[in-house]
């Protein structure tokens, strides 16, 4: 394969959040969405931890981070 000059890409980040918000628009695709997502970027052996505290009004999904950068976690 030839050697090719790096491309970048921008994105508009208010367009994008809207977009996510219109589509994960209930709770239950919300979490399926970070629940894949970790499940996807997980290492073998590496485990996916699902906590759903219903006294507490929490959902926690834990995993060894190569997924996300620091700045794109949320609380919900």
């Amino acid at each position: 394969m030839k050697n090719m000059d790096p491309i970048t890409v921008t994105t508009h980040v208010s367009r994008d959040l809207l977009q996510n918000a219109a589509y994960f628009n209930t709770m239950p695709k919300l979490v399926w969405e970070y629940v894949a997502n970790s499940l996807d970027a997980a290492k073998d052996n590496d485990p996916v931890v699902v906590i759903v505290d219903i006294t507490s009004n929490y959902v926690t999904v834990s995993d060894n981070g190569v997924g996300m950068r620091i700045a794109s976690q949320i609380i919900l």
